[in-house]
């Protein structure tokens, strides 16, 4: 070890020698990117549904159409341009040549109704015309009516709706027949637009056209957003407890933007603040947002080696990044995304430059979830490549965090998440959730570009960046067990509650010649069990019990079990 070749130098040297030693082996839960790792470290969501599409209006059989019968010899359709005469025949096929009634016929038109509904057509509906029926020829006339938006409506308190908004609303009227994908695509674009939120019903229009129908938009706007949260999942180097309060503005200029400010702080000085910012806006009237974000992280671990050394690190990660609707329904969405990423992040010791790493990054990537009849599956893949611009930390920089790293690599990473339903009773829910995560990478890493293990996510039992290294697989699996609100003590306060068990796993490993800290491969698991709760619909917290199983918690030199606390509280 550098220590030991310290033991050969004097004086002076002696000193310079072991604190450089000492320094090279700092801790990956305080290394320089760790504070902006754990800040993204975040598992994919299904975004909610909150939008219904009601059916069309039916047409009831006249009283009587049962007693009126003839043999019927054909149906001429008209109207219908979405959906051929040859696949709407099925409808009517079996009973050409033989005795109907009326009630047969009106029975046709509702057959027609559903195929049009499941081809994709929510307004297009077929019906019996007012006709003088000839027994004779056995001829019956179907006329359908293929459905569309003539008129949109907006209702809501709301000031003045973003023209994105009003522009989505135009897309679908642009529908002709509406197709039903249209429709919730851009209704439930309109409710990704932030702090908004619509719903859609159908409106006859007094003596408009044949298929004519006005939608009516219902809006609800909310035009700021807050929070602040206090958890103790800090490590011991930066204290436990630490807080944050997030604070969110949408519309201010009218274009459907947002602007949100997360801040993070110890709460036993200055070890650990951290602020990131972000701001979004749609450039398009399909979905596509423009969005810049940054990080600021400024650390000093307080832990009695790295503080007798000075030990500090800080950082500036900033980025912009487009993101798009390629899918979006109320069963599947598919979002695709691209962006480049800058990062400055530095350490020092006794005011003498420890690491640099300066990065730049293009990423691509795509988020998915789908919904079936049991839960909801969400994934999400990002490629990561390094860009050779300007002063990056390359394989020749000396001040780079790791010996073996660069800022010119490639890099993947991979979430998949299902959650379950399994029980769902007038007592209560047991669901099942899943979650995987994985990474490779092209070359050794700098250590902003690692993965890890340990903290809310996966390794509830360790302290965040527990385990790093350029290759990891990551798994948790927990049950969840929801009461019905019936059972609930004090309903008016405790408005929810969910009791959970979980099992998690971790593999890390590293590539090329290996550092001062560094292990080829690392492996760790924990167990734990815990209650979420919700008080008075605002207040939202967590208290959980989890054991390290295979390992000991670094920082804290033992295996013991540990109890994590978590409160938050919102306002809008």
């Amino acid at each position: 070890m550098r220590f030991t070749r310290c033991l050969l130098a004097a004086g002076p040297a002696f000193i310079a020698c072991a604190v450089s030693s000492i320094a090279a082996e700092v801790p990956s839960q305080v290394a320089p990117g760790a504070v902006e790792r754990t800040l993204q470290q975040k598992l994919p969501t299904a975004h909610e549904d909150r939008i219904q599409i009601p059916a069309p209006s039916g047409f009831d059989t006249p009283q009587g159409a049962e007693k009126v019968h003839f043999t019927l010899s054909r149906i001429d359709l008209s109207g219908n341009t979405a959906v051929p005469s040859s696949r709407l025949a099925s409808a009517y096929a079996g009973l050409i040549g033989k005795d109907v009634s009326l009630a047969d016929v009106f029975a046709v038109a509702r057959k027609i109704t559903d195929q049009y509904r499941e081809a994709g057509y929510a307004l297009s509906f077929a019906l019996v015309p007012a006709q003088e029926l000839d027994p004779a020829t056995g001829a019956v006339r179907i006329d359908v009516v293929e459905g569309y938006i003539a008129e949109i409506r907006f209702e809501g308190a709301h000031n003045k709706l973003p023209s994105v908004v009003t522009a989505m609303g135009e897309r679908i009227k642009q529908s002709h027949p509406l197709k039903t994908a249209d429709l919730e695509k851009y209704l439930l674009l309109m409710n990704d637009v932030p702090g908004f939120a619509v719903s859609g019903v159908f409106d006859r229009i007094p003596d408009a056209p044949k298929g004519a129908t006005r939608l009516v938009v219902k809006t609800s706007q909310q035009s700021w957003t807050a929070s602040a949260s206090i958890d103790n999942r800090g490590s011991s180097a930066f204290g436990p407890w630490q807080s944050s309060i997030t604070a969110a503005a949408y519309d201010l200029i009218g274009q459907g933007e947002d602007v949100s400010l997360h801040g993070i702080r110890a709460l036993n000085g200055k070890q650990l603040s951290a602020v990131v910012g972000q701001m979004s806006f749609p450039i398009s009237d399909n979905g596509t947002r423009l969005s810049f974000n940054g990080i600021w992280s400024d650390a000093h671990p307080g832990s009695p080696t790295l503080s007798a050394i000075n030990f500090g690190s800080s950082g500036w990660t900033y980025g912009a990044s487009l993101n798009y609707p390629l899918l979006r329904s109320r069963l599947e969405s598919l979002w695709l995304r691209t962006g480049v990423t800058g990062k400055l992040l530095k350490s020092q010791f006794l005011a003498t430059p420890h690491s640099r790493d300066r990065i730049y990054e293009w990423n691509l990537g795509a988020t998915w979830n789908k919904r079936d009849e049991t839960g909801v599956t969400t994934g999400d893949i990002t490629f990561t490549q390094g860009l050779p611009l300007g002063d990056v930390s390359d394989v020749t920089d000396a001040l780079r965090s790791r010996s073996t790293g660069s800022a010119i690599f490639s890099s993947v990473e991979a979430t998949i998440t299902r959650l379950q339903s399994v029980l769902d009773t007038k007592y209560g829910a047991l669901d099942l959730y899943g979650a995987a995560q994985g990474q490779v990478a092209s070359r050794g890493l700098l250590s902003s570009e690692q993965c890890g293990y340990g903290g809310a996510v996966f390794g509830k039992a360790y302290d965040s960046n527990e385990m790093v290294g350029d290759f990891c697989a990551l798994g948790a699996l927990e049950a969840r067990v929801t009461p019905a609100s019936v059972f609930l003590p004090f309903p008016k306060v405790l408005t929810g509650a969910q009791f959970f068990a979980s099992v998690d796993f971790g593999y890390t490993s590293n590539t090329g010649k290996l550092g001062f800290g560094d292990k080829t491969k690392d492996t760790a698991s924990s167990v734990g069990a815990g209650l979420r709760f919700s008080l008075f619909q605002r207040v939202n917290g967590s208290v959980e019990y989890d054991l390290p199983i295979s390992r000991k918690v670094a920082l804290e030199g033992n295996s013991d079990g540990r109890v994590f606390f978590q409160l938050s509280i919102s306002a809008n």
